[in-house]
C-alpha cells in the first residue's frame, strides 16, 4: 500500500521494518521496570527509522525477556515468567506523556490492532481507541477467549476470566473483527455474537510454477523438515515422526528428520531428539536460507500437540509455516489431534498427508517415503490451495479495499485529548 502511512506501538525488544512501518514507539519490560522504580522519567520511546537496508529482523532481547525465556526451559519456569511479566505490566506507568504526544502526533485514521489475551496489550487498544476515535479492526490468531483449558492454577484462571473482560470490551468497539481460521470463526461467531471474517498469511505465488515430477525425488535417502517451534509439546509429535523414521530405516527405507527452531530446549526435549536416530537438529536460518531447505527438502513436517492440554490452546489456530511450505510446493506431513484447525483445513483440500493419534503414523511415513506419485499429489494440491486461497496478488487488494474504505468513512468525534 504505497499510499499509506503505518506507525507501530510495540511492547517487546527489536523494532518493526522500516520498509513498511514510517514511525515507531516503543515500551519494553526494561523501561517499564526502570520507570516503576524511578530510574527513569518515561516508560517509552519513540524509535528512528533505520535505513531499510540496515534492517535485521533479529531482535537484541531486554534483560527481563532473557530472564524471562531461560525460565521458559522448565514448566513451572513458565508460569513464573508469565505471572511476573503480567503483574509488571500491572503496576507499571506504561501510560506517558511521551507515548500520547506520539498518539496524536501521528493522529491515526485507522487502527488495526492484534487481539491477544495479554491485559495490558488490550488496555493499549482501549486507549489507542479512546484517544483517537479512529475505526478500529482486531486481528485474533489465537484462542484468546475460550474457557477451554486445562489447568489447576487460580493465577491461570483469574487472568484468563480478567482478559475475557478486557477482549469484550475491545470487541464492543471494533468495527470487523477478523479471525485466522473457519474452527475459530464459527466458535467466536457465537461466543462473543459477532460477525467474524477469516484472514490468514498470503504468499506470493507469481512466477512460480507447479510442482514438477522430478520436485519430489531428489535421492536416495527423503529428508523431512520442520521448522518452527517446538514447545507446547510439538515436540513429542516430531519425536513420534522419529521413531517412525527410525523403522523405516529398519525397513530398508532411508530417511531422515531435519529440525530448525530457535525454542530453548529442555533436557528432557534434548534427551527425547538424541533418541532418535533419524532426527538432526539445526540452528536457526535466516528466511531467505530457510526457503532454500524447504526447495530441498522432499517432504515438509507441521506438528501440532496432540495431548489434552495442549490441544485445546492450538485448536483454533492456522500454522504461519502453512503458506510458506505451499509456495515451496512440496508434500506436507502434518500430526495433529483430530478437529485441530490446520489440519481440519488441509485434510478438507486434500493438501496434507495428516496424521492423528488414531491413525497408523509409521504406515503414513512409510508411504510417503516410497511413493514417489503421493508425493507429487500432495504437492500439486497444496500449492493450487496456496495459489487460490493465499494468493498475495488476489487477496491483499480486497483487505486494502475494505481498510481504505473504513479509514475514509467520517470518524468518530475525537474526544477531548485533554481530559482523556
Amino acid at each position: 500500500m504505497r499510499d499509506v502511512e503505518i506507525a507501530s506501538i510495540f511492547c517487546s525488544s527489536g523494532s518493526p521494518d522500516p520498509k513498511y512501518v514510517r514511525r515507531s514507539f516503543q515500551i519494553t519490560a526494561d523501561s517499564l521496570l526502570a520507570s516503576t522504580l524511578g530510574r527513569s522519567s518515561s516508560s517509552g520511546r519513540e524509535i528512528l527509522p533505520e535505513q531499510p537496508e540496515a534492517y535485521k529482523p533479529a531482535p537484541s532481547r531486554t534483560t527481563v525477556e532473557r530472564f524471562t525465556r531461560l525460565l521458559r526451559k522448565s514448566t513451572v519456569g513458565i508460569m513464573v515468567g508469565r505471572n511476573l511479566e503480567a503483574l509488571l505490566w500491572w503496576v507499571g506507568p506504561w501510560k506517558s506523556a511521551e507515548l500520547d504526544a506520539f498518539i496524536d502526533e501521528f493522529a491515526p485514521d485507522l487502527l488495526f490492532v492484534p487481539l491477544y489475551a495479554s491485559a495490558h496489550m488490550n488496555r493499549l487498544t482501549l486507549h489507542l481507541r479512546e484517544r483517537t476515535g479512529a475505526p478500529l479492526v482486531a486481528y485474533v490468531s489465537d484462542d484468546v477467549y475460550s474457557l477451554r483449558r486445562l489447568s489447576i492454577s487460580p493465577l491461570f484462571w483469574a487472568r484468563r476470566i480478567g482478559s475475557r473482560r478486557l477482549i469484550r470490551q475491545v470487541i464492543r468497539q471494533c468495527d470487523r473483527l477478523y479471525v485466522i481460521s473457519d474452527t475459530q470463526k464459527v466458535d467466536y461467531s457465537e461466543a462473543l455474537g459477532v460477525e467474524c471474517s477469516v484472514l490468514t498469511k498470503l504468499g506470493d505465488f507469481s512466477g512460480l510454477q507447479p510442482p514438477a515430477p522430478d520436485d519430489t525425488a531428489r535421492g536416495d535417502q527423503i529428508v523431512f523438515t520442520y521448522a518452527g517451534n517446538v514447545g507446547n509439546g510439538r515436540w513429542k509429535s516430531l519425536c513420534e515422526i522419529g521413531r517412525a523414521l527410525d523403522r523405516a530405516s529398519e525397513l530398508g527405507h532411508n530417511g531422515r528428520l531435519d529440525i530448525y527452531t530457535m525454542t530453548p530446549l529442555s533436557r528432557r526435549m534434548q534427551r527425547s531428539f538424541n533418541c532418535c536416530r533419524s532426527i538432526r537438529l539445526h540452528s536457526p536460518v535466516s528466511p531467505d536460507k530457510l526457503r532454500r531447505v524447504f526447495e530441498e527438502s522432499d517432504i515438509l513436517v507441521l506438528v501440532e500437540p496432540t495431548d489434552v492440554k495442549g490441544r485445546q490452546t492450538v485448536r483454533h489456530s492456522f500454522s504461519t509455516k502453512i503458506v510458506e511450505y505451499l509456495e515451496a510446493g512440496r508434500p506436507i506431513l502434518l500430526r495433529a489431534a483430530t478437529g485441530q484447525a490446520s489440519a481440519s483445513y488441509l485434510k478438507m483440500r486434500g493438501a496434507a498427508m495428516v496424521s492423528t493419534p488414531r491413525d497408523d503414523l509409521e504406515q503414513q511415513v512409510q508411504d510417503l517415503m516410497t511413493d514417489r506419485d503421493l508425493r507429487l499429489e500432495f504437492a500439486r494440491s497444496g500449492w493450487n490451495l496456496g495459489r487460490e486461497n493465499h494468493n498475495l496478488e488476489t487477496e491483499l487488494p480486497k483487505l486494502e479495499s475494505y481498510l481504505k474504505r473504513l479509514a475514509g468513512e467520517s470518524p468518530a468525534p475525537r474526544p477531548d485529548i485533554d481530559n482523556a
